[in-house]
């Protein structure tokens, strides 16, 4: 049975715990389709994680620049895992398996490779990324309305090609850029991919494009969900 079916009405109520609280959805509260449980202190303290715009994040980030399609900061594309490790080399790597894959913490970011082409992909991660800029204006870890309206702008400005993408992002060939929007706590902010010239082309399309659909897939911090 499709979820859809089931939400027909939602209930709140106690059980005999006062301070638990109980979502039932898709019929009464004594047989509900589906029960949520959780502390009543849990529904209404559950402590926010430190909002993107924080002065304390801002200050930590490190400040990158970048040549559309060339490179991003230190990491220029083409580069092997090899000497992307070697570039990064005060980052914290994260395990993993998949050799087209290589992902850092401090700061955060992940990297995608094709075995011809070397490295064809950087996201900067929203939370933990370093900070690039576009006509001056910040694109890591900002509301991505704000960064949206900054990017179409630009484009038009100068003449610039592109799409929106299936989740409503703006991605402009020119810039070899993809912005998308990542979950941080309660909050959603950018994540700006950075692209070679051989994947710009439909960068931004699910389908066609070349990004993994692992970056895709992603909407949360890998460490926030334990990816």
């Amino acid at each position: 049975m499709a979820f859809g079916a089931l939400v027909d009405h939602v209930d709140l109520w106690r059980l005999g715990d006062p301070a638990a609280v109980v979502f039932a959805v898709g019929g009464p509260p004594e047989e509900p389709a589906l029960r949520l449980g959780l502390r009543r202190d849990d529904l209404w303290t559950r402590k926010r994680s430190p909002g993107m715009d924080d002065d304390s994040v801002a200050a930590e980030r490190a400040d990158w620049d970048f040549v559309p399609c060339v490179r991003v900061g230190p990491l220029r594309f083409g580069m092997t895992p090899e000497e992307v490790r070697a570039a990064l080399v005060d980052a914290v790597p994260r395990p993993s398996t998949h050799p087209w894959r290589l992902e850092f913490e401090n700061p955060g970011l992940s990297t995608y490779f094709e075995e011809d082409l070397g490295l064809c992909a950087v996201a900067l991660d929203a939370k933990r990324g370093p900070q690039v800029r576009i006509a001056d204006f910040p694109v890591v870890g900002r509301p991505p309305s704000m960064v949206a309206d900054l990017l179409v702008d630009y484009a038009v400005r100068n003449d610039m090609e592109g799409r929106i993408t299936h989740e409503g992002d703006p991605a402009i060939e020119a810039l070899g850029l993809v912005l998308r929007a990542q979950r941080s706590g309660d909050v959603l902010r950018t994540r700006p991919i950075f692209v070679r010239r051989e994947w710009a082309p439909n960068a931004g399309d699910v389908v066609s494009g070349k990004l993994p659909k692992w970056e895709w897939y992603r909407r949360s911090y890998a460490a926030d969900v334990g990816l």
